[in-house]
Formats: C-alpha cells, structure tokens, sequence
C-alpha cells in the first residue's frame, strides 16, 4: 500500500498596497480633492517615505472598501450638514 503525504496549500498572498492614482482608478475616476477630502474624514492609508517631501500614500482596496460601506452608511443615517460633511461629494 502506498500513502501519499497531503500537501497543504500555500498560504495566501498578503494584500499588495496601491498607491493613490490606482485608488481613484478603481473608485471610478474620483477626484484628488475629492480623495483628499476622504482622507481628511479618515480614509485609511499607510505613508510610506520617500526622497520627496511628505512621502507617498499607500492604500489596500480592501481598506478603502470597508471605509467606503462605513461612510456611506453614516451619510445615509445622518443627512450632509449633520456631521460636518461636504454637500455635493459622491461616495462612489
């Protein structure tokens, strides 16, 4: 009788980082602005540093998803001009 040794699978790939043009790519094309404005409201990033001032902002997609859900569920509970929102900024 022959036995074969079960191989386990790999472990999955830790989630890359992306950087912020990538971000506002998959968001459909949002603006800077209006990703600075997320950012300035807590969208969650990680600054990596560079030889440029101020270094550069990396995101994970799954992150900004779980962020994303969260804002817009805030907004819908609590109309723009309740908490400080921005009128006119569109989530998606």
């Amino acid at each position: 009788m022959s036995f074969t040794a079960m191989q386990t699978p790999p472990p999955p790939a830790p989630e890359p980082y992306v950087n912020s043009a990538a971000v506002r790519a998959y968001l459909g094309g949002v603006s800077a602005h209006t990703l600075n404005i997320w950012l300035a409201n807590g969208l969650p990033c990680r600054r990596v540093p560079t030889q440029a001032r101020g270094g550069r902002l990396m995101f994970k997609l799954s992150e900004v998803d779980a962020w994303l859900r969260d804002y817009q569920s805030n907004r819908t509970a609590n109309p723009p001009g309740d908490n400080g929102d921005i009128e006119g900024v569109d989530v998606a």
